[in-house]
């Protein structure tokens, strides 16, 4: 993905579909790494796709990824990245991300 915000659409329009493979790919390496961990020691789901599919089927997951956020604030310094974002009515949160192999990844938050 081109960029921290053409990463971050990529993500979101995976959520919508339930597409956990091409969400995943948003994903950094060490992200995955650490949430593959947590699956591990929580012991609640089989796998880290497991766990993604299920993210992706929650009801808040789905509701706020019915609706497109306002994105603000693109900010890159050599392989990191971040942006703004928020939700109707809600705050603006940051999202982070990490330039691998060419491709920006979002560092997911644990």
């Amino acid at each position: 993905m081109s960029s921290p915000t053409a990463t971050f659409k990529t993500a979101l329009k995976a959520q919508r579909e339930k597409d956990v493979a091409t969400y995943m790919k948003t994903q950094s390496k060490k992200g995955l790494e650490n949430q593959e961990d947590v699956v591990k020691r929580d012991g609640t789901f089989k796998t880290l796709e497991d766990f993604y599919r299920a993210k992706l089927n929650d009801t808040d997951t789905r509701t706020m990824a019915a609706n497109d956020p306002e994105i603000r604030n693109e900010k890159i310094v050599g392989d990191r990245g971040s942006l703004e974002f928020r939700y109707s009515g809600r705050e603006w949160q940051t999202q982070v991300f990490v330039k691998e192999r060419g491709e920006w990844k979002e560092i997911p938050t644990l």
